[in-house]
C-alpha cells in the first residue's frame, strides 16, 4: 500500500490490518489482511492525530479550543466506536508504548493513562518501551543523569554516564536493550544498539544517523531479541543475542508497523508497508 505526502504518516497495527494516517491533511485509509484499502471509519476519520491504544483500539486525539496545544483524546475500537474514556490536556499527549498516553508539558512528563495520573519525570523522555522509559533530568549543580523507569514496579534505576550525541531511542521489551541515533559529533554515528544497563555499543548500522522511532519509525523491537530496521533501501532484522543481521532489499519502504502473526500466538512477525515515496 503506498501513499504519497510529503508528510509523515502515522501507522498504527489494528488486529486484522493496519490504519495509514498522513500528517498533512490527507485522508487516512485502513488496509485490512487481504482487502483493499478504505476510508477511516467513524470518529476515527475526524481526528487530528492518531496514536496506538490498548489491544484492539486506537486513541484518537483532537484540538479543543482556540489553545492549539489543548487536546482531547478518545479511546475508540477498530470500528471507530468510542470504548473507553475521553481525556484532556493543556500539553502534549505521546505513546507510551503499551497502548497507554504520556503527557509532556512545563512540568515534565507525566502517565495520563492507564490511571492513576502521576509524573514520571521532571525532565524529558529519550526513549519509550513496552514497560519502561529512559529518561533524562538535568540540573545546574549536578549536571545529567540518566534513568531507567520501571511503570510496572515504579522503580527508577540509574545508568552510568550520559551521552549527549544520542537522539531519541526504543527499548526492547524487557528494557534490557536500546536501538537510537547517534549524531555526527559521536565517534560512532549511526543507528546504535546498547545495552541499557552499562551503556555497552552491541551494533552500529551503517550509514548516517536518523532512523526514526515510534509511531512513525523504520526501528522496532520484534521481541527482546530481534530489531527490525529500515535503512538504506533495506529492511534488516538484527540478533542482538549473537549480534547477527539478516537483510533484504525492500525498495521504497520508509517505515514499520507490525503484529503477532494469526497463526503463531505470541511470535513476532514483521508486517512493513510503504508510507511514502
Amino acid at each position: 500500500m503506498a501513499i504519497t505526502t510529503g508528510r509523515p504518516v502515522s501507522m498504527i497495527a489494528t488486529s486484522d490490518g493496519v490504519v495509514l494516517d498522513p500528517q498533512d491533511g490527507t485522508p487516512g485509509v485502513v488496509v485490512r489482511d487481504g482487502r483493499r484499502p478504505v476510508g477511516l471509519p467513524g470518529r476515527l476519520e475526524r481526528a487530528a492525530a492518531l496514536l496506538p491504544g490498548p489491544s484492539g483500539h486506537l486513541w484518537v486525539l483532537r484540538r479543543v479550543g482556540r489553545a492549539p496545544s489543548f487536546t482531547s483524546a478518545t479511546l475508540v475500537d477498530e470500528r471507530g466506536h468510542r470504548d473507553g474514556p475521553h481525556l484532556y490536556t493543556s500539553g502534549r499527549y505521546g505513546p507510551d508504548g503499551s497502548g497507554g498516553l504520556l503527557v509532556w508539558n512545563g512540568a515534565g512528563v507525566w502517565q495520563r493513562y492507564p490511571p492513576p495520573a502521576r509524573r514520571l519525570t521532571t525532565g524529558r523522555v529519550t526513549a519509550v518501551g513496552l514497560h519502561h522509559l529512559q529518561v533524562l533530568e538535568c540540573d545546574a549543580g549536578r549536571g545529567c543523569r540518566e534513568f531507567l523507569v520501571d511503570r510496572r514496579h515504579d522503580r527508577r534505576t540509574a545508568l552510568p554516564g550520559h551521552d549527549p550525541s544520542y537522539g531519541e531511542g526504543v527499548l526492547s521489551p524487557r528494557g534490557t536493550r536500546l536501538a537510537g541515533s547517534r549524531g555526527y559529533g559521536a565517534r560512532e554515528p549511526g543507528t546504535t544498539v546498547v545495552r541499557v544497563a552499562d551503556g555497552t555499543v552491541l551494533h552500529v548500522f551503517p550509514g548516517p544517523p536518523g532512523l526514526s522511532t515510534g509511531p512513525l519509525g523504520s526501528l522496532v523491537w520484534l521481541s527482546e531479541r530481534w530489531l527490525a530496521a529500515l535503512h538504506g533501501g533495506r529492511l534488516t532484522f538484527y540478533d542482538s543475542r549473537h549480534d547477527h543481521t539478516i537483510d533484504f532489499p525492500v525498495g521504497h519502504l520508509r517505515q514499520l508497523a507490525w503484529r503477532p502473526a494469526p497463526d503463531a500466538p505470541g511470535t513476532p512477525a514483521a508486517r512493513p508497508v510503504t508510507s511514502s515515496r
